[in-house]
């Protein structure tokens, strides 16, 4: 991989990255929906929406 845009592009190709485009807040909502999707085994996560700050979040 040459960058973080490739990897996102070929994960979300391959169904291992999931982008979510609701406002999430950082603080509280963000590490919980994250932790959820990891106990179910579910795919990357792209946050592009976060509350309160300038760049997505990866999980």
């Amino acid at each position: 991989m040459k960058s973080m845009r490739d990897f996102i592009e070929q994960a979300e190709k391959e169904g291992m990255l999931k982008r979510i485009n609701a406002e999430v807040d950082w603080d509280l909502e963000l590490s919980h929906i994250a932790k959820l999707n990891e106990e179910a085994g579910g795919p990357a996560l792209l946050f592009e929406n976060v509350k309160d700050y300038d760049s997505p979040v990866i999980t």
